[in-house]
């Protein structure tokens, strides 16, 4: 990793392109919990004020988490939330130059549970176990990062996969996951908040595979955006509306504010408020000040874990029809460093500086 002279403003410009969309953006916002609060901001009121401070119109567009990237990859919205892994194997890998200009939170909290989840349930009442997920295929959306701890999973406890490997199924989309569950019949499939909450609702089921038993950030989550389309007004006013929503959700549980956002997270992915509660507080680790985003962006951690990943997908194939060569990605970090080859023009560019606003 070589240390490379490239300020937010060049990174800026080396994406742009000549147009770049000043007075109005689209932020797509599937129903993943997490990314719920930015939704919440908005049926909160807040967005036109946020609006109005950058000069920049931030137009939500509801779409499911595959939709939402397709329509990314696509330039059909200009600013969204993904993963690394999955800004990695479409944007990216289609030439798109992505900047993350948000780290959001990343999957998992150790022992406590993790969002993304291999869900099972045994309708003879036994108790769920690893053997369960290899007695047939387990449905998953191939090339999400379900795909990617399933793969995980089975490196990390070889003693049961290792003679037996967990084969996939893939479906077409995450509401397949929805009918799976069903009273009094058995199911197993891979997915992540809302689908896997409504799994786990069923007495007897149990997440035998958990992104808490990853290492931290191997699924990190972020908001991104595209640097031929959104200029930076309008990353900043983007970027307001998620700190917006951590800073209250970061309040104490009896504050009025708070509560609205988690009733609308609630309302936006079809859950409990107390499911809603629990994906925020355990199963996920937040970034719930802007500092702790900047200061895991800049971390070795982060950089090992992302670059973990793209080696999982070289493996995999998945970059076979990439218009980017994996060995041409461009990886730039917040702190200057980059990855991968520096001798090509960056590909995704880590950039902190609406965040570091926030701390002045």
């Amino acid at each position: 990793m070589r240390k490379t002279i490239l300020t937010a403003a060049l990174a800026a410009t080396l994406c742009s392109g000549p147009a770049l969309a000043q007075n109005s953006v689209g932020v797509g916002v599937s129903d993943y919990v997490v990314w719920a609060a930015a939704e919440g901001v908005r049926r909160m009121g807040l967005l036109d004020g946020i609006s109005a401070e950058h000069s920049c119109s931030i137009k939500m567009q509801r779409l499911g988490y595959l939709a939402a990237k397709s329509a990314f990859t696509a330039e059909k919205i200009g600013i969204t939330f993904l993963t690394t892994m999955d800004a990695l194997q479409a944007p990216v890998a289609k030439g798109v130059p992505v900047r993350a200009i948000a780290l959001t939170s990343y999957s998992g909290n150790g022992d406590q549970g993790g969002n993304d989840m291999f869900v099972v349930y045994n309708a003879d009442g036994s108790v769920p176990t690893l053997d369960n997920l290899t007695e047939g295929p387990v449905p998953i959306i191939m090339g999400t990062v379900t795909h990617y701890l399933g793969d995980r999973a089975q490196e990390i406890f070889a003693d049961t996969f290792g003679n037996k490997p967990m084969r996939y199924a893939n479906v077409g989309n995450e509401s397949v996951f929805t009918g799976m569950v069903r009273s009094g019949d058995s199911f197993r499939f891979g997915s992540w908040p809302p689908y896997v909450i409504h799994g786990m609702a069923v007495d007897g089921a149990k997440d035998v595979i958990h992104s808490g038993m990853l290492d931290p950030g191997e699924i990190l989550d972020m908001m991104v955006s595209n640097g031929n389309m959104v200029a930076p007004n309008c990353e900043a006013a983007a970027v307001d509306v998620w700190l917006t929503a951590m800073e209250i959700f970061s309040r104490d549980a009896e504050d009025p504010d708070r509560q609205q956002l988690v009733h609308f997270m609630a309302e936006y992915t079809k859950l409990e408020i107390g499911q809603v509660e629990d994906v925020m507080n355990r199963t996920t680790t937040l970034f719930p000040t802007p500092q702790s985003a900047i200061d895991f962006a800049n971390s070795e951690v982060h950089k090992t874990s992302l670059l973990r990943v793209h080696d999982f997908l070289v493996r995999t194939g998945t970059f076979e029809e990439s218009a980017v060569a994996p060995s041409d990605m461009h990886i730039v970090f917040n702190d200057g460093t980059s990855a991968i080859n520096d001798t090509k023009q960056p590909s995704l560019v880590f950039d902190m500086s609406h965040v570091a606003a926030w701390t002045k």
